[in-house]
């Protein structure tokens, strides 16, 4: 993953590509998801994963930490739905 010179976003810092395409929508990767794509739940929940909470570690540059969180969000989820 690229590393940016950091800049403010609001409250958050624009580290690297995958923060800018999240908070920036004049991203250049910006073109790479539709509004649908990013209105989606997985969308959603991958995006306050990788933007804060305890799994937001900006030192980290390894998408697998966000794609591991992101499985067993989807995991507990599933489970959730079936207990229904």
């Amino acid at each position: 993953m690229h590393t940016h010179t950091a800049h403010a976003h609001g409250p958050c810092q624009v580290t690297d590509n995958l923060r800018e395409l999240l908070l920036c929508e004049g991203s250049d990767n910006a073109q790479l998801y539709s509004e649908e794509e990013r209105s989606e739940l997985l969308w959603r929940c991958f995006e306050h994963v990788c933007l804060g909470g305890p799994c937001c570690q900006h030192e980290v540059c390894a998408l697998c930490v966000y794609v591991n969180a992101r499985t067993q969000v989807c995991v507990c989820v599933c489970a959730c739905v079936c207990c229904v």
